[in-house]
């Protein structure tokens, strides 16, 4: 076995990889399966067995180019498979990346054994598009109701360690350490990730059996997260001199050791002491945490993650776009603020920080007026932006997303969100949930929500998506529901409100302007308990607008209805009371009786200057 030193821990290889296709006679030790199928995570390539190659030296070279002639699919890969499989221990690869280019992945990776029974459990270094100075790491599992889970999707953003090196120019070590609780990252011995449950949506921490992979492919042919794959007449080389599977869970005395605080320019993971420790970054991604105690952390340049732990700390993040990680309890943050400032976990100073990363707690999140990224994770987080261009991502649980005065994007998340229309040209997405759009200026407002393409609000030119209710301003706004059942509220103003189809239900404000109530078709207020319902109607000053809809579908042109007090009659609009319900229906067909129903609340009678007919 060939040995590799460095200055954190030693590190061997077993280059006897003894390589076999499906049908082939397993090898006594050390096999490894070569993959001779359709490639499941793209249509645009097959693996292939001659993708995989031995040289003259020993090491394994795996190839993407194009297939040949007469193949099923445009490309070919090479994907190799160990037969051992461990759940805890040591996953080595010995690696050279090719020189690669967009829409390319060059993997080195653990998946689970048994891919058909078992939980997803993964655990991965990723090469992907053309940089090669950069490895993507993450962690695939399953939580308990079966959905799948991963570290990208907790931190909110993709896991990128610059290596300090460029991988397509030499051999490096990649390995990954897993333990019961944890798994630890590792290049050519330096430590890049360490991670856990706390790192991982809803805290999940599931292992099972993993093999050990390496493989070389391409995206789809068109935009994703590799970037856009276009082929090339140069084919794709990877180079694997060696590997090692080792079985156990290790203690940490057995692990390398993070580097101290006195860091270097690699992405270095930077973690204090209970006392009052002294950490600077310097340069690279750095990942920072200061414990306990009174700590002063400074993440230097590089875009770095420095975590709000408990004490009064000093946070710098330095040059680069940086991140604030709050943890598991829930916090109050504010970018603007200069000095001091109670976060619940202590009195901290906080500097140079562009974004945060919520916890599972109720987080109150504020940025300054540079572009911002905040993102609540769980519980019932409030996130504002004000000035920039900011994106904020509410997560789970329901939450409160006000952008500011920028052109920002808005996403809700699963949960009740409520969204707020601030200044700005916005994209807002509620996500799941019944989600509600929320305006307090005094300019009129105009809002769609069954549009998903751009539309001019008065509040800017604004995308809406997934959201099913709209509170307005002091203005008079117009609000128009989508075929969900909305709840429109005009609050001050004299406003318009058109539910459309669903049940919806409209109220024009406590205020004594006049509100109009829109009703363009049969379809948008059913008859029976399905019916839209108006509150707060002010007889004598608000009306219910009914000249949208004909009142004699027997006829060509667009009739008008009668009004019949409280009485039923054919081609008319009358009300009853009944039970403390009050109701106004209406007929289309001539039969004198409901096609279509409104609820009143508040109200005993109506008259016909109540209705326009």
């Amino acid at each position: 076995m060939p040995e590799h030193r460095d200055a954190t821990m030693t590190i061997t290889y077993d280059n006897q990889i003894n390589l076999y296709t499906m049908g082939q006679p397993d090898p006594s030790s050390n096999g490894w399966l070569v993959s001779n199928w359709a490639a499941g995570q793209t249509s645009s390539m097959n693996w292939e067995s001659d993708n995989v190659r031995r040289t003259s030296t020993g090491a394994i070279e795996l190839v993407l180019d194009k297939s040949a002639a007469g193949a099923t699919r445009p490309y070919a890969g090479g994907e190799i498979q160990s037969d051992a499989s461990a759940t805890t221990g040591t996953f080595a690869w010995h690696a050279q990346a090719p020189v690669m280019q967009a829409g390319a992945v060059f993997g080195l990776f653990t998946y689970r054994a048994d891919w058909q029974n078992q939980p997803w459990t993964e655990f991965d270094f990723e090469f992907v598009g053309a940089d090669t100075t950069k490895v993507q790491l993450n962690i695939h599992m399953e939580n308990a109701a079966g959905q799948h889970v991963s570290l990208a999707e907790k931190k909110g953003v993709p896991i990128i360690v610059n290596l300090g090196f460029d991988a397509a120019q030499g051999v490096h070590d990649y390995r990954v350490v897993v333990a019961a609780t944890g798994a630890t990252f590792l290049v050519d011995g330096k430590v890049v990730g360490v991670y856990g449950a706390a790192d991982m949506p809803q805290g999940v921490w599931q292992l099972g059996p993993m093999k050990s992979y390496v493989d070389l492919w391409c995206a789809q042919g068109l935009d994703s997260w590799t970037g856009t794959w276009a082929g090339g007449s140069t084919p794709l080389v990877a180079r694997l001199d060696g590997v090692e599977l080792r079985e156990g869970d290790l203690t940490a005395a057995a692990l390398a050791q993070p580097l101290p605080a006195g860091a270097d320019d690699c992405a270095n993971l930077l973690n204090g002491t209970d006392g009052a420790d002294l950490i600077d970054g310097k340069g690279g991604n750095d990942t920072i945490h200061g414990g306990a105690g009174h700590d002063s952390l400074h993440g230097g340049a590089g875009d770095d993650h420095i975590g709000l732990d408990a004490g009064n700390d000093l946070i710098d993040g330095g040059s680069g776009s940086d991140w604030l990680d709050i943890g598991a309890s829930g916090a109050s943050v504010d970018l603007a603020i200069i000095g001091a400032q109670a976060t619940g976990s202590g009195s901290d100073t906080i500097t140079g920080i562009e974004n945060v990363l919520g916890g599972a707690g109720a987080d109150r999140i504020t940025g300054d007026d540079s572009a911002n990224r905040l993102i609540g994770n769980d519980g019932a987080d409030t996130l504002t932006g004000r000035g920039g261009a900011d994106v904020i991502d509410g997560g789970a649980g329901d939450d409160n997303l006000t952008g500011g005065l920028g052109n920002d994007l808005l996403s809700g998340g699963a949960g009740q969100d409520f969204l707020r229309l601030d200044g700005g040209d916005d994209f807002m997405d509620g996500g799941d949930g019944v989600d509600t759009l929320f305006y307090s200026g005094s300019s009129a407002l105009t809002v769609n929500l069954s549009l998903t393409s751009a539309q001019i609000t008065g509040s800017g030119t604004d995308t809406l998506r997934g959201i099913e209710n709209a509170t307005g301003g002091s203005g008079a706004d117009r609000l128009t529901g989508s075929a969900a059942g909305n709840v429109l509220n005009g609050a001050a103003g004299a406003d318009t409100l058109t539910g459309g189809a669903g049940r919806d239900v409209l109220q024009g404000g406590a205020d004594h302007d006049r509100d109009v109530f829109v009703f363009n078709a049969v379809a948008d207020s059913a008859v029976g308990t399905a019916r839209d319902v108006v509150r707060d109607f002010t007889v004598g000053l608000d009306d219910i607008d009914l000249r949208g809809i004909d009142a004699n579908t027997a006829l060509a042109g667009d009739q008008a209805f009668g009004f019949a007090g409280g009485t039923a009659a054919a081609h008319a609009v009358w009300f009853t009371l009944s039970g403390g319900a009050f109701v106004l229906s209406g007929d289309v067909t001539g039969d004198a009786r409901a096609d279509f129903q409104i609820g009143l609340t508040g109200v005993a009678a109506l008259m016909a200057s109540d209705i326009l007919l």
